[in-house]
């Protein structure tokens, strides 16, 4: 098909195939915008630039696409949308080609720019193309060949089928989804939501070695530490601190805020069963009641300012729950920690006759939990 021949607001034949193909390049687009970031500890290798420079080979991607969208719109009136997305396209996966042979890290971020003004292009013109493919009066899925949307074709976009009529009277809601209307055919469409970029978790590496005398352990443990966007510094090092102080056999990070079924912490056996599960902050009682009957020993530690007044609530509930340790670290401690953190981080924690401390080669924290409740 060729772009300039076909108007906009061409005939319904190959519909569906404009579909799946807007479909396939939006995947590209979000993909982009993301799959860098498994990959920046070797291609700071590869590159000899450290991880904190390969940030930037993301952020320029992003960055590109922020700029450029605005002008998306104005270049499908001038030039014509299909043409435009044909062109971004092509642009979007030369990019992509070169960035792959790149050999330097000023080469690789400019040609991330070149990848993020394709992918500028590509997004909103492509909708565009969709809306102008699919009007209102046409079926988007024609019922014989489709008896339902491939929804998965198109996401991360939300796609809905409607039924559309002429007046409001009567409308209502079937078991299918679908919306039904007291009379006048049915016609599904599209519905595109706005294309929002997912919040991004930003990734840190700590060497953690261990010196556990109380316990007898030690370790070195190299950690990848994923900040999800509404955690602080402080909280992920508290995590770090934790890890230290239960590091055994089993021990892992798990996804955390990622996954509200998941502590932040966990240790298993070999057969998958909880033996440990510890989790950071206020959690409410019934998180907490359920984690108790999930795993062996529940440790729950608060370092907010509010945790006394958490603690009045529901020291009661969880006085029955004869597995559950409660921690409190004082918060003025967790600042402390959080001004140990870096992209990259080479810690020591040291436990001796109870006394415990968390280093770096900068600063040294002491550390000094209060139990609020101690397992039976």
């Amino acid at each position: 098909m060729n772009p300039s021949s076909v108007p906009d607001d061409g005939p319904t034949q190959g519909r569906p195939l404009v579909a799946v193909i807007v479909a396939i390049a939006f995947l590209m687009e979000q993909l982009d915008a993301t799959i860098v970031t498994t990959a920046i500890p070797d291609m700071a290798r590869s590159l000899q630039a450290s991880v904190v420079q390969m940030s930037l080979a993301v952020s320029a991607y992003v960055l590109t696409l922020a700029v450029f969208i605005p002008l998306s719109g104005w270049c499908a009136d001038r030039f014509g949308g299909r043409r435009v997305f044909v062109a971004a396209l092509g642009l979007f996966t030369a990019g992509s080609v070169l960035c792959g042979v790149a050999d330097s890290f000023p080469m690789l971020v400019a040609l991330r720019v070149l990848q993020g003004l394709g992918g500028a292009m590509m997004t909103p013109v492509g909708r565009l193309i969709l809306l102008r493919s699919f009007p209102r009066a046409q079926p988007a899925c024609p019922q014989p060949r489709w008896p339902r949307c491939p929804c998965w074709l198109y996401r991360p976009f939300l796609i809905c089928r409607l039924t559309m009529a002429p007046s409001r009277a009567g409308m209502g809601r079937s078991p299918s989804g679908t919306t039904e209307t007291g009379g006048g055919a049915q016609c599904p469409v599209f519905l595109l939501s706005t294309h929002v970029m997912a919040l991004k978790a930003t990734i840190y590496k700590a060497d953690l070695q261990v010196a556990d005398m109380d316990r007898h352990v030690y370790a070195d443990h190299a950690l990848t530490l994923a900040c999800h966007p509404s955690e602080t510094e402080e909280r992920m090092m508290v995590r770090v601190l934790l890890y230290a102080l239960y590091a055994q056999e089993g021990i892992a990070l798990t996804k955390g805020l990622f996954d509200v079924d998941e502590p932040d912490i966990w240790v298993k056996d070999l057969t998958g069963a909880i033996k440990l599960w510890i989790d950071i902050g206020q959690p409410d009682e019934s998180r907490v009641r359920k984690a108790c009957g999930r795993a062996d020993q529940v440790v729950v530690v608060c370092h907010a300012s509010r945790c006394p007044v958490w603690w009045k609530q529901n020291a009661g509930k969880l006085a029955r729950l004869k597995n559950l340790t409660v921690l409190r670290l004082p918060p003025e401690t967790s600042q402390a920690l959080a001004g140990l953190t870096e992209r990259s981080m080479q810690l020591q924690c040291l436990v001796q006759d109870g006394a415990v401390s968390l280093s770096s080669a900068a600063a040294s924290v002491a550390i000094e939990l209060e139990p609020l409740q101690t397992a039976a």
